[in-house]
């Protein structure tokens, strides 16, 4: 399997204008940090759905879906994802 560090950089000088400045910048052109699938497989399994049990034995349990961080919600928006409690 390879690693990280087992991964050349990129030849910068085969790229056009707009990719030559994200490489270098590491941010997309609305500004977003630049990730890689495994950093973004990451950052979504960190969305979680909790299940809350009020003190209250009279109130009913109900579930709390965690909200999504903007670059979360890019992906979800690109993978045409929409997440539900």
């Amino acid at each position: 399997m390879l690693k990280t560090k087992d991964i050349p950089a990129p030849d910068l000088s085969n790229c056009e204008g707009w990719a030559k400045l994200k490489a270098l910048t590491k941010q997309t052109a609305d500004g977003m940090k630049v990730h890689s699938f495994q950093t973004v497989i990451g950052d979504l399994a960190t969305i979680v759905k909790n299940r809350i049990q009020p003190a209250d034995k009279t109130l009913a349990v109900f579930d709390m879906l965690t909200q999504p961080t903007v670059i979360q919600q890019r992906a979800l928006d690109l993978l045409g994802v929409t997440l539900r409690p």
